[in-house]
């Protein structure tokens, strides 16, 4: 399947006759889908067996090492290529420690059974094109932005997205921990099921919604001290991401939510309504606003998606999300920031980040009932 989808990759640029550099990029990305899988079949082994350190490991080196490659790639211009290459490059580092890790606790060898072959590929194609779009919804507009505006766009847009990207490793490392638990608990506990879910979406809104407010007021002072002043066309569609990031992390939980009801095939309607209207926005914003309706495409598909996921969930569970209170406490860590940016980076994110957990408290977020939950999925988690 990997080969095949290589294959049919690299073939169709070349038969639209793009310049070299360009056709090695795009084999790079090809490259990248068949890694990517790998990572996510022994990803879901460790899942399996409620394993999730290797994981979770994988996933943060995978981040650290992507924000560094990309960072280094946009100050030496190295525009599409550049940023291709650092997530391959990434992604065969976590596939090399996954593979470590499973061989470390179940040893293998490789065997070819072909005839297992059929039913492990009817089984799997849900999962493929779940894959196939999700990596697509990601690297669809850095595509389009080369494609219209050039490498100058993607260094621009490639640098607002790398901080987000590298954020999304609290939601990832989050949900990827709470699956296997949530997969066990479908059938056998539906009453805990729903009450995981709705502690689940309290804690992740929580934890996102601050980060998400922090980043768009804290923007360019965010922009300017990781890249410099050269990037200032970054600082717009940084905000607009950052505005994104909720929904973002919160479409993870979803999905992962859904997955683990069985309902793939809704996970992969909702992504392919993203795509098309994230492609549709694209191709209609980048030649108005540049990279920055690049953003504007990304936040209204994410958007879209993130209602989409928890409408199907609210026709499988009794959801209660405790949404107002997080966002009583953000908007006043909001004005608290907008108050201290004069005063520089640390001091109006220090205490910000402390007003924040200040008003949580006064306004009593968490329960009894959430500690109790808490502890009972802690050692199970």
């Amino acid at each position: 399947m990997g080969i095949l989808t290589f294959g049919m990759i690299v073939g169709t640029i070349s038969i639209l006759s793009y310049p070299l550099i360009t056709i090695i990029a795009v084999s790079f990305a090809g490259l990248l889908t068949i890694v990517e899988s790998y990572c996510d079949v022994i990803s879901s082994i460790f899942r399996v067996h409620g394993m999730m350190q290797w994981e979770a490991f994988s996933l943060i080196i995978d981040k650290i090492i992507l924000f560094f490659l990309i960072s280094v790639s946009i100050i030496l211009g190295y525009g599409l290529f550049g940023i291709i290459s650092a997530y391959l490059i990434a992604s065969i580092i976590r596939c090399l420690i996954l593979l470590f890790g499973i061989h470390s606790i179940f040893p293998f060898k490789p065997i070819v059974e072909t005839n297992r072959w059929s039913n492990l590929l009817r089984l799997s194609l849900p999962f493929w094109s779940l894959l196939f779009l999700s990596i697509l919804y990601v690297k669809i507009d850095m595509t389009l932005i080369s494609l219209i505006i050039g490498d100058e766009g993607v260094g621009l847009y490639g640098a607002a997205y790398t901080i987000v990207f590298g954020l999304l490793l609290i939601p990832a490392v989050f949900c990827e921990t709470l699956y296997p638990l949530l997969s066990s608990m479908y059938k056998t506990k539906p009453k805990a099921f729903q009450e995981s879910f709705n502690l689940s979406f309290k804690y992740l809104w929580t934890v996102l919604l601050p980060i998400s407010i922090g980043g768009v007021l804290l923007s360019p002072l965010l922009i300017n001290a990781i890249y410099g002043p050269n990037f200032e066309g970054s600082r717009v569609p940084f905000s607009i991401l950052m505005a994104t990031f909720s929904f973002i992390g919160l479409s993870y939980l979803f999905d992962h939510v859904l997955v683990s009801m069985n309902k793939e095939k809704i996970v992969i309607r909702n992504f392919l309504i993203g795509v098309i209207i994230n492609v549709m926005f694209n191709i209609f914003l980048i030649p108005k606003f540049g990279v920055s309706g690049a953003a504007i495409a990304t936040f209204v598909s994410t958007l879209l998606i993130s209602i989409l996921g928890i409408l199907s969930i609210s026709k499988e569970l009794h959801i209660s999300l405790s949404i107002f209170k997080p966002m009583i406490s953000s908007t006043i860590m909001g004005l608290t920031i907008w108050f201290l940016i004069p005063y520089g980076l640390f001091s109006a994110l220090g205490l910000g980040i402390l007003v924040y957990g200040l008003v949580l408290m006064i306004v009593k977020h968490f329960s009894a009932r959430d500690l109790e939950l808490l502890k009972e999925l802690k050692p199970r988690v």
